[in-house]
């Protein structure tokens, strides 16, 4: 009931700043509906809207939001184990970084396609006589 709730909101949200011009806040209402999507396990929505975003985006020269856009397509292109649309989106995620202006964004799309160390089971210790 909660994601039904919250869908319906986010929808709203998103038709009205539509309806009154603002698309640079569509463009992270979009993003934000496209990783909500993405989490429910709806990727193809997700990737409908995410590029709905990335539109608005850039046509308000949003760079950031765009960049974070197409971070969230590489990322579900990843975990359907397609590598070629992982790269494209992954190396647009970067060139929007870069035109953003905010070194912080690439940083941020760095940290989030660098996979988190494995961790190791330390070795058991051996605690018979030599």
């Amino acid at each position: 009931p909660y994601a039904r709730t919250a869908n319906a909101v986010l929808t709203a949200v998103f038709e009205s700043q539509i309806a009154t011009g603002d698309m640079g806040k569509a463009a992270e209402t979009a993003y934000v509906i496209g990783t909500f999507y993405f989490r429910l396990g709806r990727p193809d929505e997700a990737d409908i809207v995410l590029v709905r975003s990335i539109v608005y985006a850039v046509l308000t020269a949003r760079f950031e939001v765009a960049a974070l856009s197409h971070l969230a397509r590489a990322m579900m292109f990843r975990a359907r184990g397609d590598a070629e649309a992982f790269r494209t989106e992954r190396d647009r995620a970067l060139l929007m970084a870069k035109l953003s202006g905010d070194p912080a964004v690439a940083e941020q799309i760095l940290r989030a396609l660098t996979p988190a160390p494995r961790e190791e089971k330390p070795e058991e210790l051996d605690t018979q006589p030599f």
